[in-house]
């Protein structure tokens, strides 16, 4: 565990606790519900409320490149550790799995859905009024009217979720995220050069923090302090896949 310096915020400090001792830290109540941290002190530190509080709806703001499945994947491994069903409705069929592979100690299950774009609002509104999950997040959110996004937030408030979407809604969230790099850490790799690090900048209503995702396995950006790698579960990756595609040569 780091050790906590006079100069950390509340949330930074809280953070720290609820990494090393995540049961016994209580969730945070607000004036809108437990709130649900980011996984990256930094960011909660700017956040209103110090992450996602229950019934209310947050979004990010980033280009492509700029580490936004790195943050929602973030929220998603800290809702499951916390014991909350997480779903993500992903539009874009361009997210890598890797991010939304459940840590070791998840106590809920974390599901992946890729709907059509032309879909995703009929599937979001279907997974909102079934209200199973802790958490919904949608990657790939499409244009829609004032009265939709509306009607988000009222199904959010009623089955007492949250939803995390990767672009502003028509209607205004509880925050919204801005995400620029800042810079990138190159690595030489066989087949060409790789971003190993990227720090990114993001920005919260007037305040700003630095996030470092890292990239040590050659393959996805994460949190430095999410814990050690999951397995590479694709066939024909890693030596289980090599030995079970070279079987199915024969």
């Amino acid at each position: 565990m780091a050790r906590a310096s006079a100069e950390q915020t509340l949330p930074e400090l809280r953070a720290l606790l609820e990494a090393r001792f995540r049961d016994a830290v209580a969730p945070r109540p607000t004036e809108h519900g437990e709130v649900l941290g980011s996984g990256f002190s930094s960011l909660d530190a700017i956040l209103p409320d110090g992450g996602l509080p229950t019934r209310c709806v947050g979004a990010l703001d980033a280009r492509d490149g700029a580490g936004t499945v790195s943050v929602v994947a973030s929220f998603a491994r800290q809702a499951v550790r916390r014991g909350e069903p997480v779903c993500v409705l992903d539009a874009t069929a361009g997210a890598s799995p890797h991010p939304f592979v459940e840590p070791a100690d998840a106590r809920a299950p974390l599901f992946v859905a890729l709907p059509a774009p032309r879909d995703v609002l009929a599937a979001l509104d279907i997974t909102l009024r079934a209200g199973a999950f802790g958490l919904v997040v949608v990657l790939g959110l499409p244009p829609h009217a004032r009265e939709v996004a509306l009607r988000m937030r009222a199904l959010v408030r009623e089955r007492e979720g949250r939803l995390l979407l990767d672009r502003p809604p028509a209607a205004p969230p509880r925050f919204t995220v801005s995400l620029e790099v800042a810079s990138v850490e190159w690595r030489h790799a066989p087949i060409g050069s790789v971003a190993h690090a990227r720090h990114v900048v993001a920005r919260c209503a007037g305040a700003q923090a630095e996030l470092v995702l890292t990239r040590d396995d050659g393959e996805r950006l994460r949190d430095p302090d999410a814990g050690a790698r999951q397995p590479d579960r694709r066939p024909g990756h890693g030596s289980a896949g090599r030995a079970q595609t070279r079987a199915g040569r024969r």
